[in-house]
């Protein structure tokens, strides 16, 4: 679901300069994110398995300068950031909880 809201929020690649990814289980993390507008939401698995296909498949069409996981490494493992990343720039928006981790992603 996520992939195909970005394939139609971003049809055109170039507005595209980050990628955020979250997992997609729990929705605090996604949902906060709504208000980002410089790319789209991309969610995966959590327990830090392969990210999915199909969004590795996006972030190589929007192709962003960055990716960024939303949430601390029991949301985003950094094994699965790099490997969304792709050799590209990494950051993470979290905090010590989730309420400080919502105010970062805000």
């Amino acid at each position: 679901m996520a992939v195909n809201i970005s394939r139609r929020r971003y049809a055109d690649p170039a507005s595209v300069d980050t990628v955020y990814i979250t997992r997609g289980d729990t929705f605090a993390d996604a949902l906060t994110a709504g208000t980002l507008e410089d790319g789209p939401v991309l969610l995966i698995r959590p327990g830090c398995r392969d990210v999915p296909a199909v969004v590795m498949a996006e972030i190589t069409r929007v192709a962003p300068d960055r990716v960024i996981a939303l949430g601390g490494t029991a949301s985003v493992c950094e094994d699965q950031l790099l490997q969304a990343a792709a050799g590209r720039a990494t950051g993470r928006l979290g905090g010590a909880d989730r309420f400080e981790a919502s105010a970062n992603i805000a």
